[in-house]
């Protein structure tokens, strides 16, 4: 693992990560990768399921409920909210 790499042991490093970026390390990768998800749905290309093996998420299900925890509304109500504020901008 990336800790054991540096010499650093898995507890030592979400540590020291934890101080610097205030927050553990897989929080931090959850973070990542759903700000990514939410702009790959606003491109409204993509369905639901494929942005999230996108960002790492095999299980869309288990995608779907971080998202949903995170931004307060699911990836497929997240991308229609998107799309139609899209459409009244491209109708005025």
């Amino acid at each position: 693992a990336f800790s054991q790499q540096y010499g650093f042991t898995p507890n030592y490093f979400r540590k020291i990560f934890r101080q610097i970026l205030n927050c553990p390390p897989n929080e931090y990768l959850i973070n990542i990768r759903l700000e990514e998800a939410k702009k790959l749905l606003e491109l409204g290309s993509y369905t639901v399921q494929t942005v999230s093996e996108m960002v790492g998420y095999n299980d869309v299900h288990y995608f779907s409920r971080l998202f949903k925890k995170k931004e307060g509304i699911s990836p497929a109500k997240f991308r229609g909210m998107v799309n139609k504020e899209k459409e009244v901008k491209v109708k005025k």
